[in-house]
């Protein structure tokens, strides 16, 4: 599965965090993180791929779906 996260326009709530805090955390500036992404050079987001269990794979779905500026997407 790879998780890609907008970065640049999150605002800062934190919901996915609060969904999935195995993947999510905030960083110094009080907005979301990606654990272990990579940033794509191209599109300037933050990319991780993994390997996941169906909790998991449930929490990045719930991660997915509360973010208020839909910018978390699962492929895969």
């Amino acid at each position: 599965m790879k998780i890609i996260h907008r970065k640049d326009q999150c605002m800062g709530c934190l919901a996915c965090a609060t969904a999935c805090e195995k993947y999510f955390t905030n960083d110094e500036n009080g907005l979301a993180e990606l654990k272990g992404g990579k940033k794509n050079s191209k599109t300037g987001n933050y990319e991780l791929e993994v390997t996941v269990t169906a909790k998991d794979k449930q929490a990045l779905k719930d991660a997915e779906s509360v973010c208020p500026v839909h910018i978390i997407r699962l492929e895969g």
